[in-house]
């Protein structure tokens, strides 16, 4: 196969034609994060997005965009604010991947949710983490009704709602809305929610923040962003910013007032979001990989992904290797949780710049 690598700005007019194809042709699964349009929001706020193409036979049957950081590796395309990333088109292995960072003079790819292919399962550095999906069927309010029989924390929203609209007034959701003060007000509940926790705020960073607002108002007849949002009275407590594909809609970044977190306002919006969605043609809520407890909780489904890196330089990928078999041992330990939260707290401050 030849393959050239450049940047994204350079893509030319046979790739976005041939995109779609590309996309469909191989064994990863239909994602908002593999989409053009994803790529191409990101490439308009970033300018370090890079994209492999590979021919055979002059025809393009796959391609690999990545974005390159500071430190001559390549991540995938918006950091971690990417879920599902890797080749798209015909399966690539790891002499592929690992030529497509020689020629963009990059010495590894580090990913966190990558589907497990041939290229990263190999002589790569991984380990495979949950991902949680809902399944909601094609009948309206079918899937609330399940979670409702089969999780006690969903019955105890009912309650909770109840109180919420006797304190502030009536509840109502908005499926969509493209309002940027409620996306405004959405970004700063995260801000705010990754100070407490000692996690770095990405939304600090200005290109984030352009990048969520551009993705909103994309096009709605292909991949776009999607925000709901609920309000007691007049007050709005809770929203949620998707991206939608297909009849897919993955859950992306959800927020709420802590004011009224007693009240569960995040849980009584999801569970609307899931009673409206087959109506909407939203058959699939993913709420990707993580640790948080909401998504086991509000799921019926769970696959699996990729974390890891793919080094070029054989000491370091040994020395990474030795490094990620600690990191698991010790997760095991019961207290080191807190040790990491009071590091992330510690470093939190500083993230942000390696993110930009």
């Amino acid at each position: 196969m030849q393959c050239e690598v450049g940047p994204w700005s350079k893509c030319s007019a046979s790739l976005r034609e041939a995109w779609s194809a590309i996309e469909l042709l191989g064994p990863t699964p239909a994602s908002p994060f593999l989409t053009w349009e994803y790529f191409e929001s990101v490439a308009s706020v970033r300018d370090d997005v890079l994209v492999a193409v590979l021919r055979r036979a002059g025809e393009i049957v796959a391609c690999l965009p990545l974005q390159r950081d500071q430190r001559r590796r390549a991540i995938p395309v918006g950091g971690r604010l990417n879920d599902l990333h890797g080749p798209l088109g015909l399966e690539l292995g790891e002499d592929d991947v690992s030529k497509i960072l020689g020629l963009a003079a990059l010495s590894r790819f580090d990913f966190h949710a990558a589907p497990r292919m041939a290229w990263n399962s190999g002589g790569a550095i991984w380990c495979e983490v949950p991902g949680y999906r809902a399944q909601l069927g094609e009948k309206p309010g079918e899937y609330v009704a399940h979670l409702t029989d089969t999780r006690y924390s969903v019955r105890q929203q009912k309650r909770k709602t109840r109180a919420m609209e006797l304190k502030l007034g009536p509840i109502r959701m908005e499926w969509r809305t493209r309002d940027d003060a409620v996306l405004d007000t959405l970004l700063s509940w995260k801000s705010q929610q990754y100070q407490r926790t000692g996690n770095v705020d990405i939304f600090s960073l200005a290109w984030t923040r352009n990048l969520v607002h551009r993705l909103l108002h994309l096009n709605p007849e292909g991949m776009h962003g999607q925000m709901s949002a609920l309000y007691a009275g007049d007050e709005l407590v809770a929203a949620h910013l998707a991206l939608r594909y297909r009849n897919t809609l993955h859950c992306w970044f959800p927020a709420y007032s802590v004011q009224r977190s007693q009240m569960s306002p995040g849980t009584e919006l999801f569970l609307r979001m899931a009673a409206q969605a087959p109506a909407e043609g939203v058959t699939v809520l993913d709420m990707a990989s993580g640790t948080e407890p909401y998504k086991k909780k509000l799921t019926n489904e769970t696959y699996s992904v990729v974390r890891g890196s793919l080094d070029l330089i054989p000491w370091r990928c040994k020395l990474r290797s030795l490094s990620l078999a600690a990191r698991q041992q010790a997760s095991s330990i019961p207290w080191i949780k807190n040790v990491q939260r009071l590091v992330r707290q510690a470093m939190s401050g500083r993230d942000p710049i390696r993110h930009q």
